[in-house]
């Protein structure tokens, strides 16, 4: 993001941010991106108001907190929060922000029970914290930073991770790239996933990371960025944290049902954020555990792979992440959403004739007599519903597609305004 340098410079960051800073304004608000740091929800929770451009050319300006500083529950603010593109354009944002500071960051790897006994006091004692757990071997790699004290800012530069683990991380995303992007990943995968992991992956000491941690400027340690562009899928599910221990061990159980070339080839990443007021977030009222299941495209049966997760899912009532790959239906969506009728009636009344549809959208949220229906081939008053194409897919490329053929010219640029023109109170959190 250009924002993230722009804030820096006079003082100020963002007190969240996603795993990855390419995306507009507009676009990691709309499909309800999060970050890492228990104490905040998605994007939209940082946001002190906005403005949308609706359909019939009205501004609407929306207080998404009041003067206290409380989540607003106005009903157009709740389902602003995460719109997906279908109630109008984000033209305007005004972010609440902290002060910037620079956090200390470290990796290293546990064992699986060693992260269900410790994950609590990790996150107590963290700033901003992930943990990708690698099936293949049973064991988490844990991320995790923290505030530097007053004390430390003085005392401490801008320092790299120790040499020993930038190396492994180095060889690291070589092997990742023979092993996800490769014919011969996909053949020797087991091999490949040994060598990662007596090698690089996994042996990331304690010692050498926790002692001598990297220290850096917080949007920079908190956002990879990773430079490698291998194309994945990628499915996440949001759900209540007070099962978190429970579902995290039910989706160790499916890897462990599956074939081992599903365990080699795909890794999970588990974090934890607070809950929010957006209906829509998967983090909508709860504090919330996050999912976040990743497989390479070169290798196949992916859907197979993905469906193997769908009971647990159904089970927790897991919420998606619309902005990656999604299997729920309809009147699945409206079980786990408590506000998903209300959020369609919002959009009736913004936006009643769909200037702001799009295909998988008309596809997912389709209703008869009021009621949500399955996206899939049934017959209806007679008429039939074809299962759409698109069901697969995440809402981001799809929004982005139709609008950009709907919304030329300078109606278009509004949806896509960039970083030095958003406006940012910087109020301190």
């Amino acid at each position: 993001w250009q924002l993230c340098d722009l804030l820096d410079k006079p003082g100020y960051a963002l007190p969240v941010l996603g795993n990855v800073t390419g995306q507009s304004v507009g676009g990691v608000i709309s499909i309800g991106t999060h970050g890492k740091n228990k104490r905040f929800g998605s994007m939209s929770s940082i946001i002190q108001s906005m403005r949308l451009v609706l359909a019939n050319g009205n501004v609407k300006n929306i207080a998404m907190r009041n003067a206290l500083g409380k989540f607003s529950n106005d009903q157009i603010a709740c389902a602003a929060g995460v719109s997906l593109g279908l109630l109008g354009v984000v033209s305007t944002v005004t972010f609440r922000v902290v002060s910037k500071h620079r956090l200390s960051y470290s990796i290293y790897d546990i064992s699986f029970t060693e992260f269900i006994d410790s994950y609590e006091k990790i996150l107590e004692t963290s700033e901003h914290v992930a943990f990708i757990y690698c099936p293949y071997v049973d064991r988490i790699r844990v991320e995790r930073s923290r505030k530097l004290t007053a004390e430390e800012e003085e005392k401490f530069q801008d320092k790299a991770m120790p040499r020993q683990n930038r190396l492994k991380l180095f060889f690291t995303h070589i092997f990742n790239y023979i092993l996800f992007e490769s014919l011969f990943g996909v053949l020797f995968g087991p091999i490949v996933w040994l060598i990662m992991r007596y090698i690089t992956l996994c042996d990331l000491k304690a010692e050498a990371s926790v002692e001598k941690p990297a220290i850096d400027k917080s949007y920079k340690a908190v956002a990879c960025n990773i430079d490698l562009d291998i194309e994945h899928h990628e499915m996440e599910y949001g759900y209540d944290m007070k099962n978190a221990k429970a579902i995290i061990s039910e989706y160790r159980d499916v890897f462990q049902s599956l074939p081992a070339k599903f365990q080699y080839s795909s890794m999970l990443d588990i974090r934890f954020s607070a809950g929010d007021s957006a209906w829509l977030a998967a983090s909508s009222g709860r504090p919330t555990l996050w999912l976040d299941l990743i497989r390479p495209n070169v290798h196949k049966d992916t859907e197979y792979f993905m469906d193997a997760f769908k009971p647990t899912i159904l089970k927790n009532l897991g919420r998606p992440h619309f902005g990656k790959e999604n299997i729920l239906e309809t009147n699945e969506l409206a079980n786990c959403f408590p506000h998903f009728a209300d959020f369609m009636s919002i959009r009736d009344e913004v936006d009643p004739k769909r200037m702001f549809a799009n295909p998988y959208f008309d596809s997912l949220f389709r209703s008869v007599n009021g009621k949500p229906i399955r996206c899939q081939s049934q017959q209806v008053d007679g008429s039939l519903i074809e299962k759409p194409k698109t069901k697969r897919l995440s809402s981001f490329m799809t929004i982005a597609d139709v609008q950009m053929e709907k919304l030329e010219g300078t109606f278009w640029k509004l949806l896509t305004v960039p970083f030095s023109n958003v406006n940012s109170i910087f109020a301190e959190e």
